[in-house]
This record gives structure tokens, C-alpha cells and sequence, in this order.
């Protein structure tokens, strides 16, 4: 469930003022980290009469589906994966005439991740030798012996896959008063970024003697401008009843993307202080989100072909189901909105609510494995029923990855299961928050609590298809979740105590659902500020070492919205120099 895993992590930072206007600044962080993950050691094996070593479990049996481990004839096998990345940012910041200043920055930063597995089943030799008259060279699965040749066969197929990365992004920004208006000073802020990315994706599969490796990459740049203007209306040097203060701030974004046009998205902020404790706020905005390289490419991310049994109209069929990205995907978009307040009753507590709405349109959806795709005619345009030869024969010859073996003479359909723009998200809901501080015998204490709670969820797969509500549903967000913690402090010693709570909701991938409990975790951590260089902490994550709700699936739990790690410590040492 959990493989073994080694980081080594290392972070730095640096900052020089030079004279009383400019600083110089840089930070970085290298992280590596390897181990190993348990891969297929377990089959299940269909063996027909004509198997030499069948063992017929009734009388006339002419087939048996046996559960058949691999690991005491070829042992377990252990997958070995590596990661490396670092970061580098080197910047100046500068102040200018009255507040004005200005900062610039570059970054760069790479990254490689490489899944090495050697030893995976390969398909077609397992299917030969179950196949296989000859008892000299058939599987047996009832026991063994087997021959070592036949047995080399099944355990050779590789799936290699190399991801390497690499960022660069300069950015420089201006901000500061341009006059004064009654109410204070109108500011601005002014910037420019240019960032460009990199990817590369390698994937070998195959037999060891004669693999097969099929490259992507891909390099996107994107120019952006940006800024933002503060108006302050009201203010001390005209407040009036129920208007204290009463600022507007306007901001806006413009992107061009090398690969997927331009987008500009703005940014409108209200904000109103009717007294002294209470702050009225509200905004309306939009979003853009370009597909990833990983979105798009056609090698990525368990891409490539599948010989999939699918339920039709009246009974089972094969076929092949294509996955991964797709290079003709549009990006992403989205308009939010929001209201909300903050009430402060006293200096100490701070009470805080907002309600926001979304709508989230052309979500990147992947059609593979979704449910009645066959027999549903809002899918029908990602379905094509009985191709012809040549159309198979080409697809199997395009190049991209086949993931298991294909019997090309039975293929019944094929589904462009590939990442499509389909989605869509309308979501409402209420953020809220209470935070509050005080001091008692010589001891500082602050406590908080805050959380999420969708009014409404409505998810479209693809248009057309039916507009349902699925918040508390699995593989969507719960209905409810919040977070409250207390921390003190005395002295050089300071701890922290945090709640971490996630509503229950409904498992709707079994029939009849399943409710999922409540999950619920502590956390506890405690600092010692030795100096002013030298800081120890030592944390504990699931203090209460909570196992996570069972859910009626594959894993036993949802890996989405619960951690299976039980207590753990971490100390960490920090050091200034």
C-alpha cells in the first residue's frame, strides 16, 4: 500500500541589502528522493481442457479460472522509481521615487522522474503458454514445476517511463502611490512575466531484446502583463455614517500562449466598512487553466491502447479503448464570484464568512472506463462499432503504446476514451472562520477554527448528459469539511494542537451505496527556538494513529480523500545563518 520511499530534501536562502534602497536576494531548493513499488505478482489465469496440467473442478468442466502467484517461481516484483528536481530564483528589489518600487526576479528550475519496471507480465507469452499442448513447455498453475524458459517468457515485459521538466520564468513588477484622493492613496501595480516550459517523455515497452521507445516533448512560452489599481473612495479624510472606508480595486491579467492563443482575464474587488468591526467585501472574476503537457501527450500518463471487455446492449464485447492525452484539447475556464464579511466584535476574536459561486466550463474529462459508454447514446460520437480490419490494422500500427495484447480479428468497437473538454462544474458554498488570541498566566494562546461547506455541487460529464448534484459523492469534494487547531507559546517553547475533520458522505460505485463514516485526525507539533539561529521542531501526524474509514473499494480506502499513514514523528532542525 505504501512503498518504501527515501527524500533528502535541502533548501537555502540569501538576502543583502546594498545601501538603504536596493536588496538582492536568492533561494533555491534541491529535493531527491528513490524507492520501490510492488508491482503485479498476482493472475488470474483462465486454463481451458486442452492445457496438459487442467484440473477440472466439476465433472465436464471444460475451463477454470485460477488466482495463480507469481512470487515462488519468479519472485516478488519490486519496481524500482527515482525522482530528482531543484529550483533556483535570483532577484533584486529596488525603491524608487516617493514609495514606488520595483522587483525583478528570474527562476529556474528542472526536474526527472523515471518508473523503472522490468519485470512486468508480459500478455501474450502468459496467454501462449496457458494456450500451450506441449507439456514440456504449458503452464501449470496448480503447483508447478515450470519450465524456466516458459516462465522467462511471462516475466518479460518492460514499461519504462523517463519525465524530465524544466521552467524558466522572468518577472518584473512596479508598484507604489500615484495621488492622493480623500480617502487615501490611490495605488497601482504593474508587471510583466515571461515563462517557458519544457517536457520531455520517454516510454520504453516490450521485451528486453527487442523494446520499443516512443519520445514526446513539447516547449510552450507565455507572455503575460498584468495589473491592478486600488482606489480608495472612502476613507479617514471623508468617512461618514456607515461608510468608513469604501475601496474598489480593478486588476487584470493578459496572457499569450504559444500553443493556445491568449487569454485576458479580469479581476473586480468591492470592499465597504460600514463600522469600526465590521468589513463588507465582494468580487467577480474569471480564470483560464491551459491543458499540461501531460494533458496532451499522446505517451503520458498511462496513454496508449486497450483490449477492453466492455457490457453492450445484449451481452459483453472486446474492443479497444484508447487513452491518454489528446493535442487537440482547448483550455480550461472559469467565472467566480464571492460575498462576504469579516466581523470583530473584539480586538482579539475575528469572525469570518464568505459565500462563493463557480462555474466551471470545458473541465478536461478522460472517457475510458466510464460507465455505459457503450450503450449510451450521449457517448455514441466517442464510439465507432465494428471497424474495419484496416482501421485496426492502423491503429495498432500508429505508434502508440499498447498496454496489453490485442487479438486484432475480435475487435467488436473502439472508444476514444482520450481527455477530452467535456465537463462542466457549477458549484455554490460558504467558507466561514473564528480566530481568536489571548494571554493567560505569562502563556499566549490563539485558537481557530475554519472550513468549507458546498450549498450545492452540479456536475455535467459531457453536454447533454444529465446535470446532477454530487457534492458529498465520492471522487467529489464532501459536503463538509473544517480544520481547528490551538497553539501556545511561553517562553522558547511553542506547540500547536489541530483537528482535521471530513464529513461522511456516499460510496456510489457499489450497489446498494455504501455511507462512508466520518474522518477524523489530530495533529501535534511543538517548537523550541534554541536561538535566534537554531530552531528544533517535532511533529506527530495522525496523533490518535486513526485508520482511515473503509471504503468498499479495490484499496479498502479512498485514496482521494483519506491518508492510509498511520502515526508518524518528524523532527526537523532549522538554521539561520
Amino acid at each position: 500500500m505504501i512503498p518504501e520511499q527515501k527524500r533528502y530534501n535541502v533548501t537555502a536562502a540569501i538576502s543583502q541589502d546594498i545601501g538603504e534602497s536596493v536588496r538582492v536576494f536568492a533561494d533555491g531548493f534541491y529535493s531527491y528522493r528513490n524507492g520501490t513499488i510492488s508491482g503485479i505478482n498476482n493472475i488470474s489465469a483462465t486454463v481451458r481442457n486442452t492445457n496438459p496440467f487442467f484440473v477440472s473442478p466439476v465433472a465436464g468442466a471444460t475451463q477454470q479460472t485460477v488466482l495463480w502467484s507469481m512470487v515462488p517461481e519468479l519472485g516478488p516484483d519490486f519496481n524500482p522509481y527515482h525522482g530528482e528536481s531543484w529550483n533556483v530564483v535570483a532577484g533584486i528589489e529596488a525603491n524608487l521615487i516617493g514609495d514606488f518600487k520595483a522587483t525583478a526576479y528570474y527562476a529556474h528550475g528542472e526536474s526527472e522522474d523515471v518508473a523503472d519496471r522490468r519485470l512486468g507480465v508480459n500478455t501474450a507469452a502468459l496467454n501462449a503458454a496457458l494456450a500451450d499442448t506441449n507439456r514440456a513447455t504449458a503452464l501449470n498453475v496448480f503447483g508447478g514445476p515450470n519450465n524456466p524458459a516458459t516462465l522467462a517468457k511471462i516475466r518479460d515485459n518492460l514499461f519504462v517511463i523517463t519525465g524530465r521538466t524544466k521552467l524558466d520564468v522572468a518577472n518584473v513588477q512596479l508598484d507604489g502611490s500615484l495621488f492622493d484622493l480623500p480617502g487615501g492613496a490611490v495605488r497601482v501595480a504593474l508587471g510583466g512575466e515571461y515563462r517557458e516550459e519544457y517536457t520531455y517523455t520517454d516510454l520504453l515497452t516490450g521485451q528486453a531484446l527487442a523494446p520499443r521507445s516512443v519520445a514526446d516533448s513539447g516547449t510552450r512560452n507565455v507572455k503575460a502583463v498584468f495589473g491592478e489599481l486600488f482606489v480608495p473612495i472612502v476613507g479617514s479624510g471623508n468617512a461618514m455614517p456607515f461608510i468608513e472606508q469604501l475601496s474598489l480595486s480593478i486588476a487584470g491579467r493578459y496572457e499569450k500562449y504559444s500553443d493556445f492563443g491568449s487569454t485576458t482575464n479580469p479581476k473586480i474587488g468591492l470592499t465597504w466598512k460600514p463600522m469600526d468591526t465590521l468589513t463588507l467585501r465582494g468580487s467577480y472574476g474569471t480564470s483560464f487553466r491551459a491543458p499540461t503537457f501531460t494533458e496532451v501527450s499522446t505517451i503520458a500518463g498511462g496513454a496508449g491502447l486497450y483490449y477492453d471487455t466492455l457490457p453492450g446492449a445484449s451481452g459483453n464485447l472486446v474492443g479497444i479503448g484508447i487513452a491518454g492525452g489528446n493535442p487537440g484539447l482547448k483550455p480550461e475556464t472559469a467565472t467566480t464570484w464571492s460575498v462576504g464579511g469579516e466581523f470583530r466584535p473584539i480586538s482579539a476574536l475575528r469572525l469570518t464568512l464568505t459565500y462563493f459561486d463557480i462555474d466551471y466550463k470545458d473541465q478536461i474529462q478522460a472517457l475510458r472506463g466510464t460507465p455505459g459508454i457503450l450503450t449510451n447514446p450521449i457517448y455514441a460520437s466517442f464510439v465507432r462499432f465494428n471497424p474495419s480490419a484496416a482501421d485496426v490494422t492502423a491503429l495498432i500500427n500508429s505508434g502508440l503504446p499498447i498496454n496489453n495484447a490485442i487479438n486484432a480479428n475480435q475487435v467488436q468497437f473502439i472508444v476514444d476514451g482520450r481527455r477530452q473538454n467535456l465537463g462542466r462544474s457549477q458549484v455554490r458554498g460558504i467558507d466561514f472562520g473564528a480566530y481568536a488570541n489571548w494571554t493567560l498566566g505569562g502563556v499566549k494562546f490563539d485558537a481557530g477554527v475554519q472550513g468549507t461547506y458546498f450549498t450545492k455541487y452540479l456536475f455535467q460529464a459531457l453536454p447533454g448528459a444529465a446535470v446532477t448534484n454530487v457534492a458529498g459523492l465520492i471522487n467529489f469534494p464532501q459536503k463538509f469539511r473544517s480544520q481547528a487547531d490551538i497553539g501556545a507559546q511561553v517562553g522558547i517553547f511553542s506547540g500547536r494542537l489541530t483537528w482535521n475533520h471530513l464529513a461522511s458522505y456516499t460510496n456510489t460505485t457499489i450497489t446498494p451505496f455504501q455511507k462512508v463514516s466520518n474522518y477524523d485526525t489530530f495533529d501535534l507539533g511543538v517548537n523550541v527556538e534554541v536561538n535566534e539561529r537554531l530552531r528544533i521542531g517535532f511533529d506527530v501526524r495522525n496523533l490518535l494513529n486513526e485508520d482511515p474509514p473503509f471504503v468498499d473499494t479495490t484499496r479498502g480506502y479512498d485514496a482521494q480523500s483519506a491518508n492510509p499513514i498511520p502515526r508518524m514523528f518528524a523532527m526537523t532542525a532549522g538554521v539561520k545563518f
